[in-house]
């Protein structure tokens, strides 16, 4: 599991075990609840968590010799789930991102 604080006041723990379920529960309560709060914090909140799906992303695709399916399935899920949300909270940090990825 990995985590990561910025100063959103929560961390963002996406784990390698089940990254879409953990990625889909952050996203819907720090980013897509209705809350009563600013939308530069509510960006800064999907940054936060894009940050862990990125880094997880990584460690599924590359932190192994040779990538099983299992972790390829995981991180392509996770991968299309946070591709959908950048393109509304933040997508040019994403376009970046993938550039290196590829």
């Amino acid at each position: 599991m990995y985590f990561f604080q910025l100063n959103s006041g929560f961390v963002a723990n996406i784990s390698t075990e089940s990254p879409s379920r953990d990625y889909d529960c952050l996203i819907k309560e720090k980013v897509k609840k209705d809350q009563n709060v600013e939308d530069d914090v509510i960006i800064d909140n999907f940054k936060k968590i894009a940050i862990s799906a990125r880094d997880v992303i990584w460690k599924l695709l590359f932190s192994q010799k040779d990538t099983s399916e299992e972790n390829k399935v995981k991180a392509a899920g996770l991968l299309y789930r946070l591709k959908t949300d950048s393109c509304l909270y933040d997508p040019y940090t994403y376009n970046e991102w993938i550039s290196g990825l590829r």
